[in-house]
């Protein structure tokens, strides 16, 4: 999957959601969806999210980095650099809310890798290639901007409309670990209606998955992860 018409795309991602923008001063272009993050070739970890939860921070970020996040929409072909923005701290984009809001998600976390060393704690050139170095991708359902999205859309997901629901479904199916960002969103993406067409029974058993904000319905911190196993004991 890539998008061909990146102009059309941005225009088309943000006619579904309409939301109040907090300072067009500051920036009055389309914001430019964030669908993907990190190396999505074929990656040992996933993190499934929501959408881009929309702020003043994102119309800074638009104006101030909108050619990174354009690079960010190609899927396919992508360069060290664009696979590594969110966490590339010689990169300008490290200033970004966007980058700065994940670098806050990854710290703590350990559970990346065999060598159980903190995120925070690794050499900085690991910490720069950290997605490509762990072979991380993150997958939003959506890449439109909301202040919050508490309820599934009755818009399509981008997945859907560009038929990317049988791959991607194989990429989690071959994946080592899968982080849901949001419990919530559990059933919008696995089960009978979630977008994937896949059970979450159907995962291979070597496929770990974990909820992150599962003790907590605010939690954004992966260190925090509770697995799927354990989620389903207490409900």
């Amino acid at each position: 999957m890539d998008f061909k018409n990146k102009s059309n795309i941005i225009k088309h991602e943000n006619s579904k959601y309409k939301t109040k923008r907090l300072n067009t001063e500051l920036y009055s272009g389309e914001l430019i969806p964030q669908f993907f993050w990190g190396y999505l070739t074929n990656p040992d970890i996933i993190i499934l999210g929501k959408n881009p939860v929309y702020s003043l921070d994102d119309e800074i970020d638009n104006r101030d980095f909108a050619l990174f996040f354009e690079q960010n929409l190609k899927i396919n072909e992508r360069d060290e650099d664009t696979v590594n923005l969110l966490t590339n701290l010689k990169s300008e984009f490290a200033s970004s809310g966007t980058s700065r809001w994940w670098r806050k998600s990854f710290k703590g976390w350990s559970n990346f890798s065999n060598e159980n060393i903190k995120f925070e704690d690794l050499p900085l050139n690991k910490r720069c290639n950290f997605m490509s170095e762990y072979k991380i991708a993150i997958f939003n359902m959506y890449g439109f901007y909301s202040k919050s999205l508490s309820s599934r859309p009755k818009t399509n997901s981008y997945i859907i409309e560009n038929d990317f629901q049988k791959e991607l479904a194989i990429i989690i199916s071959r994946a080592k670990k899968v982080y849901v960002m949001w419990e919530a969103s559990m059933n919008w993406w696995f089960g009978k209606d979630g977008i994937l067409g896949l059970d979450i029974q159907d995962l291979p058993n070597e496929v770990e998955v974990y909820i992150v904000n599962g003790n907590c319905k605010c939690n954004c911190l992966l260190k925090n992860s509770v697995s799927y196993t354990e989620s389903k004991k207490r409900s």
